[in-house]
């Protein structure tokens, strides 16, 4: 009924009859199923409602018996039965000819899987006759027999001494000979026979859970097939587990440095002099400095030379062997999916079976110090923490499988009898192993995975006890438990209650994630599913750029300082705009916020691998910084949240907001664009071979004719592959409705549960109830849907330059490498300053020097072949190159820069000017590094002075303490030629320089520029 899953609201109700009939039937259906639900979790007496409806409604007692069993199978059936009948006066009335024991355990019994049915119900036999009376002749009977194996019998001795015989039975003494037989020379196994032979004492330190008696069958069906391989990884784990910590185990993530390298993308990896491991991003080789965040140290470099004691960590940072205990705790701790290994739920099983095969072994206290070692966990705390892990692990299956205790413990069970399973191969010894491991046995459940339900219900059926059908058949009657089974002839009213798996994008998901190698038959389905949360929020990257427009216009390159960001709100931008305009604004304003507000969590890393400060521990919005806050992205918030800003060597949080949300959408986008693409290229290629298969049944002429086609197909692919290097730059000046008709913009019922309904299939009436998907072809449809036509993003986020910051940059010296510099005369310099006449043009001169500066580096940097001429002057430059309108330029610019300014007077000229705004260096330099020089070293600096070359040490020394030391940042006692040599190594390099005085400190630094300079 399309109405229960599609959600009764999406309906556009009418007075139709027939249509309000079946409305109210699936708000029936929806009812019924939650209230079948909860009675599932705890018996309990639902809402009059439901009860009057289960009353007067046959159809509807029908359903909700058939909801118990389908979600809980036939044992939940079988217990909902002994309810008080004032709990469930829908139930037909009890009987007195049923059996009175029907509130038991009906436990299905998977070991007569491990040896032939007939045998195992004679040690069954021989061993309830050994328990009552003694007598073991029938047991040794059984032991005689070829066909016997020792698993059979740790088994059937489980069946009987808890399921058939429940109650503290040992009958070691009477098993004592035969064990000794059985096991032979592998003592080892004697204290795994003692525990069960007592009748399988379970110590659970979090006290007994409902699903026990479930958890611990399928442990012991998986350590009963293990024991009999010599050396798996199960009978290793029970014997030898000291012999693991050296191997890696399957289902644990890379260790955590591991993850961080693999999630940090393009990034060098170093260590500091104390071991410390730390990134350099760009090129990957250093050209700043800073500090180590965990020991202080000088970390970094200049010109790709790194300090001393800092080294590139050389080759991948391998990962850990062992069992990583603290990994495998929480609900979302099974995500491989950076390393692209296997899916979550393999994962998961995997770990509960590991768990519950070492909570086995615990069972022996004189043991639990060979797993403490393997889990690094101290031994009283051994027992808790693989419990929380089982049940967690458990609890988890459950909830992703949407399976009953029952249901999840046959699943498991076929999955530990699978004959090919790696679960009994040998121990992984290198991280490749592991991923084969990891592989096989994913692939290994893939048969029961492809048709869970149906597999699930097979087993049970070959299982079930005919005993528990009888007393269901008895207890409802030939008619009821006909239309139960959906064995009836259905008329078409009784047809809209049967009972059938949920279709819901939910269920599409669970489904595709059992899919084995998920990840690579269906790339583009697994990527949207994968950031299905981050998706819709592509929509609003223009919402960004429309909010950056407006800063930019109010606020131009360097009219601002930082500081004052943080006091001006977005409310005010608007108020600063011209009346007509403010209304738009202040909508685009809104749109910002919501964007804003919905998009920052999925910036888990706001740089590099450090956490973003502005999500509070449940991971939402805070912007306080403060962790425990809500402090939403509002009209009174700060612009430097908004105003894209980001310092080489500094991390400036607040204005990497908008940059690392605008890097993030454009990711995904493009990552999209790249899987479909991958898609459309498989299609031409297969279609390439096809043709040419059919070529060799041609004539020599059609078959050439059947190659230039295939070779049109691979042009076709180049050519696709080659568009986004020819992709125009999108920007905050861009077209915002153009750029919103190229974005991918998903909506999961709009795009994707249309063609979930249109490509699956439900089983027949009659049939146990099976959905199935056409995962291929909803891939291939949602891709034309929803990306045909679509082009990547060439995303190029302009950085707003603070007033005064562009030395924090570095880009002033690499200016000077791409162009040679040279001073400004005095006379040069007087003659500007007297022509800047007022606050506005200088601050307008200001802003375009920046701008220039900023494109000659970003231009001239990896372009060492474009030959720039530093004797052009700066005004030909602006209005050739830069394209900047004659107009523009005569608002800012004076007679003497315009006539006589060049290239290499840039840094010169900006350098006068910013010193004329902000001070000399001796008023910004840090009292530290301003210390007098003591008179002997200043005779040597006096000495030296003829033969070093000051045109060329000046600057550097100058450009030096403008970006380094106008902050407390460095020791005072550092030596001031190494700290040289960090900076320009080319100069420190020239002959001249080694006269420089070895013995000057950066707290000389100021008096030794000005003794140079005097």
């Amino acid at each position: 009924i399309n109405a229960e899953y599609m959600g009764i609201e999406r309906w556009n109700t009418n007075n139709n009859e027939a249509l309000q009939h079946i409305l109210a039937i699936s708000k029936s259906r929806i009812t019924i199923k939650e209230y079948a639900q909860k009675l599932l979790e705890e018996p309990r007496k639902g809402e009059d409602m439901v009860l009057e409806l289960l009353k007067s409604s046959p159809e509807a007692s029908v359903f909700v018996s058939k909801v118990i069993k389908f979600y809980g199978g036939l044992d939940s059936l079988h217990k909902i039965i002994s309810i008080p009948q004032d709990i469930v006066p829908w139930l037909p009335a009890h009987s007195s000819s049923i059996d009175s024991n029907t509130n038991r355990v009906c436990l299905l019994d998977p070991f007569e899987w491990l040896t032939s049915s007939d045998i195992h119900q004679e040690l069954l036999v021989g061993i309830r006759l050994l328990a009552k009376n003694g007598d073991e002749s029938h047991v040794r009977k059984v032991i005689n027999n070829n066909k016997f194996n020792r698993s059979a019998l740790l088994g059937a001795l489980y069946t009987t001494l808890v399921v058939d015989l429940p109650g503290k039975i040992n009958i070691y003494d009477q098993m004592h000979n035969i064990v000794e037989r059985c096991i032979g020379p592998n003592q080892s196994e004697k204290s795994l026979w003692r525990w069960a032979c007592s009748g399988f004492p379970v110590e659970w330190t979090l006290g007994e859970n409902k699903a026990a008696v479930y958890q611990i069958q399928v442990a012991l069906n998986c350590i009963a097939r293990g024991i009999r391989i010599q050396d798996s990884l199960i009978q290793t784990l029970l014997y030898n587990s000291h012999q693991l910590c050296k191997c890696y185990f399957p289902s644990m993530p890379e260790d955590e440095m591991s993850l961080i390298v693999k999630a940090s993308g393009y990034v060098g990896w170093y260590t500091c002099p104390n071991g410390h491991l730390y990134t350099v991003g760009e090129c990957t080789r250093p050209m700043q400095t800073s500090k180590c965040m965990q020991c202080g140290a000088s970390i970094g470099g200049r010109n790709h030379e790194s300090l001393p004691g800092n080294a590139r960590v050389a080759g991948n940072i391998k990962n850990k062997p062992g069992y990583m205990m603290e990994t495998t705790l929480g609900e979302d701790c099974d995500d491989l999916k950076d390393t692209q290994r296997i899916g979550p739920i393999p994962v998961r099983i995997l770990r509960y079976l590991i768990h519950s095969v070492m909570f086995i072994y615990c069972q022996n206290k004189d043991k639990r110090k060979d797993i403490s070692a393997l889990l690094s966990t101290p031994s009283h705390r051994v027992m808790e923490e693989l419990e929380k892990r089982m049940r967690m692990d458990w609890d988890v299956l459950k909830k992703r499988l949407q399976l009953s205790d029952g249901d999840l413990a046959i699943a498991l069970h076929l999955i530990v009898g699978e004959a090919s399973s790696p679960l009994y191969n040998m121990p992984c010894s290198s991280p490749s192993e592991r991923d084969v491991y990891e592989s096989y046995f994913e692939r290994s459940l893939r048969p029961i995975f492809n048709n869970l339900r149906t597999m699930i219900n097979s087993a049970r059926d070959a299982l079930q006890s005919s005993t528990l059908i009888k007393i269901l058949h008895m207890y409802f009657g030939d008619s009821l438990w006909v239309r139960i089974l959906e064995n009836d002839t259905p008329s078409p009213d009784r047809l809209l209650w049967r009972i059938r798996e949920t279709l819901s994008i939910e269920n599409f998901k669970r489904m595709f994630q059992l899919q084995p190698n998920s990840h690579e038959h269906y790339p583009l389905m697994s990527l949207i599913i994968a950031e299905e949360s981050k998706l819709p929020l592509i929509r609003y990257m223009p919402d960004i750029l429309e909010w950056h427009s407006i800063l930019f216009r109010v606020f131009p390159t360097n009219s601002l300082k930082r500081e004052d960001s943080l006091t001006i709100t977005n409310i005010q931008v608007v108020n600063q705009l011209p009346k007509e305009q403010r209304q738009k604004a202040k909508t685009i304003l809104h749109r910002y916020c919501e964007g804003f507000n919905k998009a920052l969590p999925m910036v888990r890393n706001l740089y590099e691998c450090q956490a973003n400060p502005f999500l509070n521990k449940y991971g939402q919005v805070d912007l306080s910084g403060s962790k425990t806050g809500n402090v939403l992205m509002d009209e009174n918030t700060p612009i430097s949240f908004s105003l894209p800003s980001m310092l080489y060597g500094e991390t400036d949080a607040q204005g990497l907001c908008t940059i690392q949300l605008l890097a993030s959408m454009q990711r995904i986008h493009n990552q999209l664009l790249t899987r479909f693409q991958q898609i459309r290229q498989r299609k031409a290629v297969t279609e390439a071979q096809h043709l040419e298969e059919q070529s060799k049944s041609r004539t020599k002429q059609e078959s050439k004719f059947g190659q230039q086609e295939k070779r049109q197909a691979a042009v076709v692919i180049e050519e696709e592959e080659s568009l986004g290097d020819l992709l125009p730059p999108i920007t905050y000046q861009s077209d915002m409705e153009l750029l919103r008709s190229q974005l991918i913009v998903y909506d999961p019922y709009r795009d994707l549960l249309p063609l979930i309904y249109t490509f699956s299939d439900h089983s027949e009436y009659g049939e146990y109830p099976t959905l199935r998907y056409d995962f291929s072809s909803i891939e291939t449809a949602v891709a034309n849907a929803l990306l045909m036509g679509k082009m990547p993003i060439n995303l190029q986020v302009k950085h707003f330059q603070y007033c005064g910051e562009l030395g924090k940059t570095g880009r002033l010296a690499t200016l000077k490498s791409l162009v040679p510099q040279m001073d400004l005369t005095t006379p040069q310099q007087k003659a500007i300053l007297s022509e800047v006449d007022t606050q506005d043009r200088f601050t307008r001169l200001m802003s375009q020097l920046e701008d220039c500066i900023n494109f000659l580096v970003t231009v001239g940097s990896g372009h060492s072949s474009l030959g720039l001429d530093g004797s052009m002057l700066l005004q030909d430059y602006v209005l050739r190159t830069l394209m900047i309108p004659a107009a523009i330029w005569e608002t800012c610019t004076t007679s003497t820069i315009s006539s006589q300014v060049r290239l290499c007077n840039l840094q010169s000229l900006y350098s006068f000017l910013y010193e004329q705004q902000n001070g000399t260096i001796a008023d910004r330099i840090a009292l530290k590094y301003a210390m007098p020089l003591p008179p002997e070293l200043e005779v040597l600096l006096q000495e030296a002075k003829p033969i070093l070359k000051c045109e060329m040490l000046i600057p550097v020394l100058k450009e030096f303490m403008s970006e380094q030391l106008t902050k407390d940042q460095w020791p005072s006692e550092g030596s001031l030629t190494q700290y040289l040599g960090f900076f320009d190594a080319e100069m420190v390099e020239e002959e001249w320089f080694q006269s420089f005085p070895e013995q000057l400190q950066l707290a000389h630094a100021l008096n030794c520029y000005k003794l140079l300079n005097s």
